[in-house]
């Protein structure tokens, strides 16, 4: 069982910032600063279709073919999901900056960008939130400057009261 645990924490997950929030599929979470909103499993899945088709149009059909597994629903139903995941990000139909309809063909999200977080880390941490172990290059490459600089300023006040 261990050796499964090690495995699992060291796959690589996606994630994706949509305007400022992280979305992680795999919890199906979205995450603003410090606030966690969890989605109800028909939201995550429109919300992982829109995402995985970033500024592509999403038709009505593609996203009842998906959630519902073709089911007959009614056009309300997709409104509804829609509606929901506007409401999770904050955001406005009349003024749209993540999900923008696009009359007579569906939906379309913006803003949306590929994330990548190793679970190494996560497990590392201790189950700390993905959004705390991001392995975006500027984040990791400003943390390795920040210990550097604090490495450097060590030695030089060992050297300073030494000498």
């Amino acid at each position: 069982m261990a050796v499964d645990n090690k495995m699992a924490n060291s796959t690589v997950t996606k994630s994706f910032m949509i305007g400022d929030h992280i979305y992680h599929p795999h919890l199906r979470e979205l995450v603003k600063g410090a606030a966690i909103i969890r989605l109800e499993e028909r939201t995550a899945q429109a919300l992982d279709l829109l995402c995985e088709k970033s500024d592509l149009v999403v038709s009505r059909e593609e996203l009842i073919q998906e959630i519902w597994n073709g089911r007959a629903v009614s056009d309300n139903s997709v409104a509804v999901v829609i509606s929901d995941l506007r409401k999770a990000l904050n955001d406005d139909a009349r003024a749209p900056k993540i999900i923008q309809t696009v009359p007579k063909r569906g939906y379309r999200a913006l803003n949306v960008s590929l994330r990548q977080e190793n679970g190494a880390l996560n497990g590392a941490l201790n189950g700390a939130s993905p959004a705390a172990v991001s392995t975006d290059s500027r984040e990791v490459g400003l943390k390795y400057l920040s210990l550097a600089a604090c490495i450097a300023c060590s030695v030089a006040l060992i050297i300073y009261f030494t000498i």
